[in-house]
């Protein structure tokens, strides 16, 4: 990887604030090439080229930040033994690295893999508070929400997955759900699928004895119902659907799948809001969905089910701080959701800000905390809302792990570091990973 920052700092890296200063990339020390006709008078700054400009933008001082919270954490990965704990914005560790991977806050509670890839959830004090049910590891496990997750055992022919408090006491009983008439269940106890609550409110659907329906020639599909924090089934999704893993978004609406492959968007009371036509949703902020249609162009609808952006883009990004990150065969450029282009279609590629690192599953776009990350030919580049250029580097990959909440994790030489948004630089780099600080 080609230099990202040029450091200025002591012998000895200090991960924390200091009086030094961390300079980008010094090839060129005016804004632009010089005139045509030899004189040394260089380009305005407006007339250059994009990578004219991202190149520019490498001349870039970092002062260190006098303002920050002390009080959030961000998983990071120890460069000396490739495990992971917390660290604060000092750069402390407040959670030894002695995990195989970790996720980003959510709440009170993280979740994190042991060295046996087993699920550990953990409180921003380090304490383990839940590693096992039964005296069974959790080998699949949800993020707390309204105080329950769902986690998933292994048994000695399957798995089984329930709904348990901090704890690890069952928090749900599915006893008293309705019964899906010609379907046998497996147990009563345990589930197929738990989505994370939101709002009081879950998607699930029980464990069925597959021999059993798959000899029963008049067998009915099983009904995914949504119920609430008490596991009072509120609703019913309509019959041979699959609700996304993710569960309901903000506007209380879930992407369902019919038995053609097909998606579609349900609300809470199970209502069909738009039918299963689309190849893909994928939900927005805003109240903005990313659809993708049969012949694989995307657009976007609102949350009642109607297109405000028709599908005439080869490839998009969901919604985010207002604006979605489109590609209309050229480049990637910005539109609005009047589906007016705000920043011109010319990147050559536009990060996806995925929430990966917070135990999210879906996208969150490619602006956050007011910026988004881009690249054009050699240079990688930060833009603000307006899309101009903040700062940018001249590197093969993009050198931004996450942006979250102000803070942006980025990488020098191998070793990840930490700005704020407003290109100031709180941490050295000298972490093998930072994820989202929450």
């Amino acid at each position: 990887m080609k230099k990202f920052l040029t450091v200025l700092l002591a012998a000895a890296i200090v991960f924390g604030m200091s009086a030094c200063t961390i300079q980008l990339s010094t090839t060129n020390t005016i804004p632009g090439r010089n005139s045509a006709d030899g004189s040394d008078e260089p380009t305005p700054y407006d007339e250059l080229t994009l990578e004219e400009k991202m190149a520019y933008k490498t001349v870039v001082e970092l002062t260190a930040a006098t303002d920050y919270s002390a009080d959030l954490l961000a998983p990071a990965m120890d460069a000396s033994t490739e495990l992971w704990g917390y660290i604060n914005l000092q750069g402390e560790w407040k959670v030894p690295a002695k995990y195989k991977n970790a996720l980003s806050f959510s709440g009170d509670y993280a979740r994190a893999n042991d060295l046996y890839s087993d699920y550990i959830y953990i409180n921003r004090d380090g304490e383990e508070v839940l590693s096992a049910i039964e005296k069974q590891p959790l080998n699949v496990a949800t993020v707390f929400s309204d105080g329950i997750a769902a986690v998933t055992i292994p048994t000695s022919y399957d798995q089984k997955t329930q709904y348990v408090n901090p704890e690890g006491k069952a928090a749900i009983t599915i006893k008293k759900l309705p019964a899906t008439k010609g379907v046998n269940y497996k147990t009563l106890k345990y589930l197929e699928v738990a989505t994370p609550f939101r709002d009081g409110k879950a998607v699930i659907m029980r464990t069925t004895n597959a021999t059993l329906a798959e000899n029963n020639e008049n067998r009915y599909p099983e009904v995914a119902y949504v119920i609430d924090t008490t596991g009072l089934a509120l609703a019913s999704l309509p019959a041979g659907m699959d609700a996304s893993p993710a569960g309901f978004d903000d506007n209380m609406m879930i992407v369902v799948r019919n038995e053609e492959g097909l998606y579609g968007l349900a609300s809470d009371t199970g209502a069909l809001v738009s039918p299963c036509i689309y190849k893909s949703i994928a939900h927005c902020e805003g109240g903005m969905y990313l659809i993708q249609d049969a012949e694989g162009m995307y657009g976007y609808m609102n949350k009642n089910g109607r297109r405000v952006v028709g599908c005439i883009y080869e490839k998009a990004l969901p919604f985010s701080e207002g604006l979605g990150a489109v590609y209309d065969g050229k480049g990637w450029g910005f539109i609005n959701d009047l589906g007016e282009v705000i920043i011109p279609c010319e990147f050559d590629d536009v990060k996806a800000l995925k929430t990966g690192y917070s135990g999210e599953e879906s996208d969150t776009g490619a602006f956050s905390s007011g910026i988004a990350v881009v690249s054009k030919g050699r240079y990688w580049g930060i833009i603000d809302l307006n899309g101009e250029i903040l700062i940018a580097a001249e590197t093969d990959e993009c050198p931004v792990m996450a942006v979250y909440g102000g803070y942006i994790s980025f990488k020098l030489n191998g070793a990840y570091g930490v700005l704020t948004t407003e290109c100031k630089y709180v941490l050295a780099p000298g972490f093998g990973a930072i994820g989202e600080f929450r």
